[in-house]
């Protein structure tokens, strides 16, 4: 048993059978550069959509809770909860995926490079696109808003309901430069992960 243990098989394959070559092709196929990355890219863009919605969720519970102050006021305790959950759901994600990133570094201490030049060349101009649109963006809501609360100054529960807007907004912008900034590191050669594990 011991042995059959040893070898990856069961006591009729190690007494009666051939053994199959499965380890041996998982090896190969792990040092083939393509599958490499492509292991390392469905990793990433897990990891990435984890902390880009961990971001999000944290604005959005915000939004939530702004809003809720302008509909329900603040007599009670109830507006609070949605930041509450929002930063619960987060936290679990932060350490979720915190620690399957960890573990994926230390199964794979060196992220491979991507074997692709075309891949990421149509990165690179996603990248330039994504953060242009996401910073215009946040620039865009700022104004937009001083604008808007320059007309309605005196009306509380709508600049209330304007600034959850605006939260809303914000977190889709910060989430979209979080996941971008993440999948950017996964395409760089001089990524701080990827030099300081050679």
């Amino acid at each position: 048993m011991t042995l059959a243990d040893l070898l990856g098989c069961s006591l009729d394959q190690l007494m009666r059978e051939e053994l199959t070559e499965e380890p041996v092709q998982e090896e190969t196929a792990w040092a083939d550069p393509r599958y490499q990355w492509e292991v390392y890219s469905q990793h990433m863009r897990r990891f990435s959509l984890a902390m880009a919605f961990g971001v999000a969720l944290i604005l959005m519970g915000v939004a939530m809770t702004v809003a809720a102050l302008g509909l329900l006021g603040d007599e009670t305790g109830l507006p609070a909860l949605p930041v509450l959950f929002s930063i619960a759901g987060a936290a679990f994600l932060f350490v979720f995926g915190g620690v399957d990133h960890d573990n994926f570094r230390k199964s794979c201490p060196v992220p491979p490079l991507c074997p692709w030049p075309e891949e990421v060349e149509r990165f690179r101009q996603i990248f330039r696109i994504g953060m242009a649109s996401a910073v215009g963006g946040i620039l865009l809501s700022v104004a937009l808003v001083v604008a808007v609360v320059s007309f309605f100054e005196d009306n509380d529960t709508l600049l209330l309901y304007i600034m959850a807007g605006f939260l809303l907004l914000l977190s889709l912008c910060v989430g979209g430069i979080t996941y971008l900034g993440i999948q950017y590191d996964k395409y760089d050669e001089n990524s701080t992960e990827r030099v300081s594990r050679m």
